[in-house]
């Protein structure tokens, strides 16, 4: 038996119900002034093929009108999309990334000026935001991963982690800086940031007695599309990651824990008479918490189907060694 075509004008499917077996093809024309629905639905067990009308009218169709300039693309209406979910609750989190991005952007602009030489009075209130928005982000890190992270406990582990790093280095920004206020004690201030270090150095250790679990666990999805830099990409993004977080976190805990170890500890045993330690210090801690955060951003925006297993590899590697080699130059090392 032939299809039968059905040529709605200017109707609506639901004027029509049909039974699924009924109909089997819903084509539908763009929108016109004289719109049109074709059903096609055959008493067959078999599916024919689909058939179309032979009408000049539908073959003059004119194109759809194009996208005003104020509206967003497609592609920038998904990327809303997937990145505007109810876990940030109130966009907490997206607000302070946006202050805290702010804040890094002009300390190092400003520092970048006067060779990192000094730290200018015009740097308190970036030094100030850029701790506050720290503590911010990483509380709702902890929130988030803790809510809806559930069915993925390595994820969930390495986000508390760097949250943890980038509450006790936006701790280590103010107490290096001359912005500390008089009411709050050198001791007070290393012993807080001592504190901030101890979650930070037990997640890495576990990180680094399952690595290649973790590594693993990174590893390019089925139907993943863009590339994938391999073992060797694995190991200079996240095993490298872990690795010197592991060493920054086991050295930080070591000179904090003697109340000896301040600023003129710091300067004689790694400085070189010119008394830059402290500061470049503090800016190479701005440097690590920014590669913190641009590896936390590009594991989401990978989770959230946004980027690469490559571009994840290169946004967690390249910070992560920016970051190494700004703490080897803050001591003299390089």
């Amino acid at each position: 038996m032939r299809p039968k075509v059905l040529i709605l004008l200017a109707g609506s499917v639901s004027a029509f119900p049909l039974p699924p077996s009924r109909a089997r093809w819903l084509v539908n024309v763009p929108p016109t002034s004289y719109r049109r629905t074709f059903l096609i639905h055959h008493k067959s067990r078999h599916r024919p093929r689909p058939a179309f009308a032979k009408d000049d009218a539908l073959a003059q169709i004119p194109s759809p009108p194009h996208r005003p300039f104020w509206q967003p693309s497609s592609k920038l209406q998904s990327l809303r999309r997937r990145l505007d979910t109810a876990e940030d609750k109130f966009d907490i989190h997206k607000i302070s990334s946006g202050v805290y991005l702010a804040s890094t952007i002009q300390i190092l602009s400003t520092g970048a000026t006067n060779g990192f030489e000094s730290i200018p009075e015009s740097l308190e209130a970036s030094t100030n935001a850029f701790l506050v928005t720290s503590i911010i982000q990483g509380a709702t890190s902890v929130d988030m991963a803790l809510k809806y992270r559930q069915n993925d406990p390595i994820v969930r582990a390495g986000f508390i982690n760097m949250a943890f790093n980038m509450i006790s280095l936006g701790w280590a920004g103010l107490i290096g800086s001359p912005f500390l206020p008089q009411a709050i004690s050198q001791e007070s201030a290393n012993a807080v940031m001592l504190l901030s270090l101890v979650p930070v150095f037990g997640f890495t250790l576990s990180e680094m007695v399952s690595l290649s679990k973790h590594v693993g666990h990174r590893k390019k999805r089925r139907n993943e599309r863009g590339g994938d830099l391999g073992l060797a990409g694995d190991l200079m993004s996240y095993a490298f990651t872990t690795a010197a977080g592991f060493v920054a976190a086991s050295a930080g805990i070591i000179i904090l824990s003697d109340p000896s170890h301040d600023g003129a500890w710091l300067e004689h045993t790694f400085g070189s008479g010119d008394g830059l330690v402290g500061i470049h210090a503090y800016y190479s801690g701005i440097v690590t918490s920014l590669a913190v955060a641009i590896g936390a951003l590009s594991i989401t925006l990978r989770d959230r189907k946004i980027i690469s297993k490559q571009s994840e590899q290169l946004l967690v590697g390249i910070p992560t060694a920016m970051f190494v080699l700004a703490q080897l130059k803050s001591l003299n090392i390089v």
